[in-house]
């Protein structure tokens, strides 16, 4: 009765069916994975800030105010402040960014201290929870769009655009390796509850990689067309008398083309992370993955948008508890062990602490003094390592979920707009099996031909006929007794005409010894004997 309501209701309601993804997201794979792919990240765009065409970072309008404050020897503290920071930034390790980042958007109150500020707030609180956790899962889509709206800043030099078509890129192909293989072993989950390997996962993603890269690729191609045909329209322009006429005669036309250009980066901004999953769950080409994003996001906006909002409202409450899981677990590790250590020194070990955790301030106490040195350092180094994989494992929940999040939403989406079921995900059968199949078995010999059979069948009787001594009344076949018959009566009219017994033996024994079209002419012989 329970399954029967259960069923009734995710037919009634099938974007309930979102609440599963955090059991299919919270998988060792798929967090190995995100994991994998925020270090890759971190790393690479670490790398690109040292190519040569990289600009040098420009000063804010800010940080021009405060030079100027400390020029004139005012606010010396703001001017402290915005030193540490400088030095705090310059120590942070590359793979680290990507979760540095994620702690300055999440906030800095703790989620411990925010259960606490729950029973002052109530309302306020739950607010910045959904609003923190809604802009950290939008991380992997901003880490595309990001880089892609420099692209179209009036404001920019050739090495601004350098740079922001590299980390476009970057990103594109990373997430097209990860992103590829975590909406895989969603996909096989949700549909048919077939769980993958890692291996087979990564592989089925780097064998789709041009699929991937080319869904998302092409509308851009599309957006460079019309910009290349605008340019020339504005070269025209510059042509003295006639070109600003030209210009405002044919206005339409560059009109005509931002329209289409808006449509195709609206589609490509929105639906990137289905042509991802599309491509990740059919198993098909960049263009099929294109067609099937952009007809999900123009056929279905408002259901689309409906099942982002249902997502982004159900990810931050699951954020905010694995977050909570994770700084619980390392205050209890801390607490338990400074029983026997001491306060103070745990708290000197937690000087490595990253900031998602709680950081320095996990155990509460007096401020340390103490400079760690020997052994101490080490302690703080191994200590830091291992809280570094916590947090890792924390930010890249949140990566795995979206990504989970938005394969079930694209079967939502399937469902709708094509009416395909659940159920229905690519499986490709084995080269194994399939070579297999084909392959006769070493120890079966191969059967005979029909050829080869008919003939058999047909010396047989001959054979038997041959071995057959003459005078027998068995029969083979009708043709055989025949013969046989006649062979018999004319050695009978011989004996009777004076034959001897040894003649009569030796012709039996050549009559014997005969092949088959030997006794044929032998039995005609004695038939026109026994005529005349």
């Amino acid at each position: 009765m329970e399954n029967n309501v259960t069923t009734n209701l995710r037919d009634w309601l099938p974007w309930i069916r979102l609440f599963r993804s955090f059991s299919i997201a919270i998988d060792v794979r798929k967090l190995a994975l995100a994991a994998l792919a925020l270090v890759t990240f971190s790393v690479g765009n670490a790398l690109i800030s040292l190519l040569p065409f990289v600009p040098a970072e420009k000063p804010s309008m800010k940080s021009s105010v405060g030079a100027r404050e400390e020029a004139a020897g005012q606010d010396e503290q703001q001017a402290k402040a915005r030193k540490e920071k400088k030095e705090e930034k310059e120590k942070s390790v590359a793979w680290d960014a990507t979760i540095v980042e994620i702690e300055k958007q999440l906030g800095k109150t703790p989620p411990l201290k925010r259960l606490e500020q729950l029973q002052e707030a109530p309302w306020s609180n739950l607010y910045e929870i959904f609003r923190d956790g809604g802009l950290v899962l939008l991380a992997p889509l901003r880490s595309v769009i990001d880089p892609a709206v420099t692209l179209f800043r009036t404001d920019h030099s050739w090495g601004e655009i350098a740079e922001a078509w590299t980390r476009l890129l970057w990103a594109l192909c990373v997430w097209a390796v990860f992103a590829g293989a975590i909406a895989r072993l969603a996909a096989t989950q949700f549909a048919i509850d077939e769980r993958l390997s890692l291996t087979s996962a990564l592989d089925f993603s780097l064998r789709h990689f041009p699929s991937y890269m080319a869904a998302v690729l092409l509308p851009l191609v599309g957006v460079g067309f019309f910009w290349l045909a605008c340019f020339i329209g504005g070269l025209i322009g510059r042509i003295p008398f006639i070109g600003d006429i030209f210009v405002g005669v044919l206005w339409f036309l560059p009109l005509l083309a931002g329209f289409l250009m808006a449509l195709m980066l609206i589609g490509v901004a929105v639906g990137w992370p289905l042509m991802i999953v599309a491509i990740s769950t059919e198993g098909s080409d960049g263009f099929d993955g294109l067609s099937r994003a952009y007809s999900y996001v123009y056929n279905r906006p408002w259901y689309y948008l409906f099942l982002g909002v249902v997502m982004l409202l159900y990810g931050a409450a699951v954020i905010f508890f694995v977050w909570l899981i994770a700084c619980l677990l390392s205050y209890l590790a801390g607490w338990s062990v400074a029983s026997g250590l001491g306060l103070d020194n745990m708290r000197l070990l937690l000087q490595a602490a990253p900031a998602l955790l709680g950081g320095k301030e996990l155990l509460p106490g007096a401020t340390i003094s103490e400079v760690a040195t020997g052994t101490a350092t080490v302690g703080i180094v191994t200590v830091g390592i291992w809280m570094r994989v916590v947090s890792l494992a924390t930010v890249g929940f949140i990566f795995s979920f979206f990504w989970t999040a938005m394969t079930v939403v694209y079967f939502l989406l399937r469902k709708s707009d094509d009416d395909t079921d659940f159920d229905e995900v690519f499986m490709p059968q084995p080269e194994t099996e399939e070579a297999a199949s084909f392959e006769p078995s070493p120890a079966t010999q191969p059967e005979p031909s029909a050829a080869s059979e008919t003939t058999s069948e047909e010396k047989a009787p001959e054979t038997v006929a041959a071995e057959q001594p003459a005078g027998s009344t068995d029969s083979g076949s009708p043709d055989q007794t025949d013969s046989q018959k006649d062979e018999a009566a004319g050695q009978a009219m011989e004996n009777e005409g004076g034959s001897s017994p040894s003649e009569a033996g030796s012709s039996e024994n050549q009559s014997g010894d005969q092949t088959p079209d030997e006794g044929e002419k032998s039995e005609g012989g004695s038939e026109g004997e026994s005529s005349s």
